[in-house]
């Protein structure tokens, strides 16, 4: 026979642990190692995103051939890094807002070194609500861009792509937490420390009735 002293069978984000639930693991992405590994994927990521986001341009935008003539004007190279710095706000700004969604409760958002982040360290939240968060810059910027594309001027083009190809390469933490969050158990809980997560799942206790 299976019992659990505590279960959260509504799955909501919790302010304290449960009392049967245990640290399962760590996954720490400020380690030198860590950083090393998230910037080679990220580079591969960035040819991808790339590739695949040019790809999509030049079929809903037959004109796109002639961005080249905009990418030859000094102005139009300085507009995407304001683009790009906004993106990363953005970025932050949506997990930001899914954070506040489940738990009601304002996320804090910090710089440390080359890279923005935010999180809610005083909260649990469940596997699946925190796949959400995680995933939820890389799909609704994508989403949003590829709609920008479709009725934008072909000036705005470099901006956009740049917007979106940056910001899908720069989830590579997000999706690489994301795919090591998807191989725990589906009732296991989540803490964002902004670099830092731990996982805790339920302790099962096994107990055996003895013969009289």
């Amino acid at each position: 026979m299976v019992a659990r002293d505590w279960y959260n069978e509504d799955m909501i984000p919790l302010k304290e642990l449960p009392p049967n639930y245990q640290l399962h693991s760590t996954f720490n992405l400020s380690t030198k190692k860590a950083v090393l590994v998230l910037n080679l994927i990220g580079f591969f990521l960035l040819l991808f995103f790339g590739w695949l986001f040019i790809g999509l341009a030049k079929s809903m935008r037959p004109d796109f051939t002639r961005i080249g003539i905009i990418i030859s004007s000094v102005f139009s190279l300085l507009v995407p890094l304001v683009v790009l710095l906004l993106m990363i706000l953005l970025h932050e700004v949506i997990h930001g807002l899914f954070f506040w969604l489940y738990t009601h409760q304002r996320p804090i958002f910090a710089f440390k070194g080359a890279y923005a982040y935010a999180a809610a360290p005083d909260w649990y939240l469940p596997r699946n609500k925190y796949v959400v968060v995680g995933l939820s810059p890389l799909i609704l910027i994508s989403l949003a861009g590829l709609l920008l594309l479709t009725i934008a001027p072909l000036s705005f083009f470099l901006s956009i792509l740049i917007a979106m190809i940056f910001n899908a390469a720069g989830a590579v933490g997000d999706l690489i937490v994301v795919g090591w969050l998807l191989l725990r158990q589906p009732d296991s809980l989540v803490r964002d420390y902004g670099d830092m997560f731990t996982v805790y799942q339920p302790v099962t206790v096994y107990s055996q009735e003895i013969p009289g």
